[in-house]
């Protein structure tokens, strides 16, 4: 069974609510309730029942160890990370949901780090990404490094060689090999300005 941060935390989720208040107000509780809850390492069934179908999701979802993401997806997940049992993602895994026209559920988005791609792709920017594993010459994709690093980089071919390529020209390309995982090809780029 998950424990009661978690279950709070996939209430949250489903309700679109960011802290307890918002979740008491939601749920219609008094604002207290939640930390009582937390207290007693318990919730009310009642509770998970009604909002299990309020919601139109299974009640087991809420409790089970699993790391599923829940059952419906609000728009395209950012994730914090690429998790260790990718493709399962767990709710913690998830940083923000993108308002995203073409809501599909192989998409995925990241928040790039670095300027190996600047300046196409800048530090900081979201970019949205499909599931795939066939991948043509000058695609972007994304790729796990040996290192855990997520990176955005050109796909390129030179048979039987793949190399990932950056646009930057500091960056030089980089031999793929078995340590690699490509994640993904890049749909969309959001360019995050701050002020």
């Amino acid at each position: 069974m998950r424990n009661i941060d978690t279950i709070i935390e996939r209430l949250k989720l489903v309700t679109d609510t960011h802290t307890d208040l918002e979740l008491a107000a939601e749920m219609g509780i008094r604002s207290n309730t939640i930390s009582t809850w937390r207290k007693r390492n318990k919730i009310p069934y009642e509770h998970l029942d009604k909002i299990a179908q309020q919601r139109d999701i299974p009640i087991d979802w809420f409790l089970e160890d699993s790391n599923t993401i829940h059952p419906f997806r609000r728009g395209v997940p950012l994730l914090k990370s690429i998790p260790q049992q990718w493709p399962d993602v767990a709710p913690e895994d998830i940083e923000d949901y993108l308002k995203f026209p073409e809501d599909s559920d192989n998409y995925w988005a990241i928040r790039v780090r670095g300027e190996g791609m600047a300046p196409l792709v800048r530090n900081g920017d979201l970019v949205v990404f499909e599931i795939q594993e066939d991948f043509s010459e000058g695609d972007l994709v994304v790729v796990l490094d040996p290192w855990g690093e997520l990176l955005v980089r050109r796909y390129r071919s030179q048979h039987p060689d793949v190399f990932l390529v950056s646009e930057n020209p500091d960056y030089p390309p980089q031999k793929i090999d078995t340590r690699y995982e490509l994640k993904g090809l890049v749909r969309r780029i959001w360019r995050t300005i701050g002020f």
